[in-house]
């Protein structure tokens, strides 16, 4: 998978997960901006409600878990903000990732060797 497809597949995973989200909160979450400029061992970044960032060399190395556990991780951060208007790893956000029945775990443990650094 190149870049590119790559990216549409990350975007079009937090677009489902935002409308789990919306859904399941009953909730409206603006159209998010979602860049992938993170580099170094951070696999994502929330930025309040409108703005997640992805690593993409962490995304590309470690798809299937990227996936499965990053994307729904950064929108837990997103609904945390717009339904308690916090963010974190607290109480509230586990209890919207047991909602989206994905384990809160606050790190990741993906392979980062050979990650590029910044």
């Amino acid at each position: 998978m190149n870049d590119i497809e790559l990216k549409e597949k990350m975007i079009e995973q937090t677009s489902v997960w935002i409308e789990l989200a919306c859904q399941e909160f009953n909730i409206k979450i603006n159209p998010l901006e979602i860049v992938f400029d993170l580099t170094g061992s951070v696999a994502g970044q929330a930025w309040g409600t409108h703005k997640i960032r992805y690593n993409l060399f962490i995304a590309k190395n470690n798809f299937e878990q990227f996936i499965n556990r990053t994307i729904p991780h950064e929108v837990a951060h997103i609904v945390e903000a717009k339904v308690y208007g916090r963010g974190g790893h607290g109480s509230t956000w586990k209890k919207i990732m047991y909602k989206f029945q994905v384990e809160p775990t606050r790190c990741h443990s993906y392979d980062t060797s050979g990650k590029k650094s910044g």
